[in-house]
């Protein structure tokens, strides 16, 4: 039979995710992880299995990518149909046809590592290679020192969370979230999943959220935390010195003997250049060890001059760069 290609229910969402994370292995490139489902979840799980995609054999999952947005698709194959060639010619057929609804007509990138088959056909079919990735990993077996981990990094509790009315002006999406603002009028005291957001935004967008804004993106991380995706997830809030949040990071486990995933990890702005990033990072590490994970895993834009440094220091290897597929037309 030739592989068939759907859009998944939400009960079919966290089967397809139960089978992503059989497909994690410590001897094969990183690719998408259930932990990457997860993280999308804040959008909430209709949102989710709407940008989902899996392609059968049989009934059987072979495939599975998750839209990040409407030019980028992000891909994982379970193990031996990386090289399955049948499939590679159908997932770009349907990259390829706009009414397949995966990428809009015109450019868009793909992110296949490991799929020989596919970047093979990609490649023949005009796409080009696009932005560089270093994928990094770290053997869970022996531990690294821990010493610069952070000795402050609590675990963020949903329950810690503030009440969000659903009639709440401030939460109107229709806001325009990349206005200039400052973080004048924030609460004095911020809850930690607060605090989280307030340092998540910051790392991410180069300045503190407005009250407004705020609010928005703790909301997201409660609804995310609240979905099955997140069960096997946690999110620890970094502090200073000075009991000031400064870096984030949420693991994710595949399940007892397999890759878990870091992701996202972020340092306030304000507080780069420390050891922050580190010491989040092998919190995060400790964290993923405690869950039965076999290795840690991260990937990041090999544009980003400090990130790679960062995970090398906390004991981390690079594997080789790797680069999305690129259509330009």
């Amino acid at each position: 039979m030739d592989p068939t290609l759907r859009a998944p229910s939400v009960p079919e969402l966290l089967l397809a995710a139960d089978a992503l994370a059989t497909w994690q292995r410590d001897d094969a490139p990183l690719q998408l992880h259930p932990g990457d489902l997860g993280w999308h979840s804040m959008r909430g799980l209709p949102a989710t299995a709407a940008a989902t995609r899996v392609w059968e054999l049989d009934d059987v999952p072979v495939a599975i990518g998750l839209l990040d947005g409407p030019d980028l698709l992000r891909l994982a194959f379970a193990p031996g149909a990386e090289d399955d060639e049948a499939l590679a010619r159908r997932i770009s057929s349907d990259l390829a046809d706009p009414s397949h609804c995966i990428l809009d007509a015109g450019p868009g990138a793909v992110e296949a590592r490991g799929a020989a088959a596919l970047r093979r056909t990609l490649a023949a079919d005009a796409w080009e290679e696009g932005e560089l990735w270093t994928p990094l990993r770290l053997d869970l077996g022996p531990m690294p020192d821990m010493s610069d981990a952070l000795a402050s990094a609590d675990v963020v509790d949903p329950q810690s969370a503030p009440d969000f009315p659903e009639d709440d002006p401030d939460l109107d999406p229709s806001d325009p979230a990349d206005a200039p603002s400052t973080d004048q009028g924030l609460p004095a005291r911020l809850s930690p999943v607060e605090e989280w957001a307030r340092v998540h935004f910051s790392a991410f967008r180069r300045r503190d959220p407005s009250p407004a804004e705020l609010r928005r993106r703790a909301r997201d991380w409660t609804v995310m935390a609240a979905t099955p995706l997140a069960s096997s997830s946690l999110t620890l809030l970094g502090r200073d010195d000075d009991d000031a949040a400064v870096a984030i990071a949420t693991v994710w486990s595949a399940g007892p003997g397999r890759p878990g995933l870091l992701e996202p990890v972020a340092v306030h702005p304000d507080h780069r250049g420390r050891g922050f990033g580190r010491g989040i990072t092998l919190s995060a590490v400790h964290a993923l060890r405690a869950m039965g994970a076999s290795s840690a895993l991260v990937c990041t834009p090999s544009s980003l001059s400090g990130a790679v440094p960062t995970y090398l220091s906390a004991g981390f290897r690079a594997d080789a760069e790797v680069a999305d597929m690129q259509r330009k037309f």
